[in-house]
């Protein structure tokens, strides 16, 4: 074989690798997402996806709702059953299979900017905080019309360092668990 041949042989081989890795990577990571899809599938069926027609809007509004009725909790990105907040539920709240579903939470997540620092004069670091919150729909499972809208808080992220040679960003958590299961009153 000539040098040129060898080096497309080893070119496309090399390629070739590398698209299989790549494939490999993402399928792998794709897992839980799928897991919990089939999971939502499983317990909401077609229910979960009337998240995907939910038109989101401004939300101010902080008060409990009074929901009779067992509640399916999706994770409004993907479609998929949003676990840890359904996990929350008492147990009489959590639907076993899709006729029992009265109610769907659409929750989906809302990162704000809670305060920047800079550092430097001029300014050349900065210290920039986000708050990570969620906007809960809830939707009535018959019909998908929206029932009402609720704004879960996150926590505050830590404070911004009092000095920094470089930029930082900092993250509030997620709301807990028992807040939004306690919503439902």
């Amino acid at each position: 074989m000539s040098g040129l041949l060898q080096r497309i042989v080893v070119l496309v081989v090399c390629t070739v690798v590398a698209a299989g890795l790549a494939f490999g990577v993402i399928y792998v990571q794709g897992i839980p997402i799928r897991r919990a899809q089939e999971a939502a599938g499983r317990v909401l069926g077609d229910k979960a996806s009337l998240c995907s027609a939910v038109v989101r809007k401004d939300i101010k509004t902080r008060t409990r709702v009074n929901f009779d009725g067992k509640i399916g909790i999706v994770d409004a990105f993907d479609g998929s059953l949003y676990e840890k907040y359904q996990d929350a539920l008492p147990a009489e709240r959590q639907p076993a299979k899709p006729d029992e579903v009265r109610g769907i939470l659409c929750l989906f997540d809302k990162q704000s900017v809670f305060g920047t620092s800079k550092y430097g004069n001029p300014a050349k670091y900065f210290c920039t905080r986000f708050s990570k919150d969620l906007e809960g729909y809830l939707l009535d499972a018959e019909t998908g019309k929206l029932i009402t809208a609720h704004l879960f808080y996150g926590t505050d992220p830590s404070d911004c360092p009092e000095t920094t040679d470089s930029s930082v960003t900092r993250y509030g958590d997620l709301p807990p668990p028992d807040e939004v299961a306690a919503w439902f009153g």
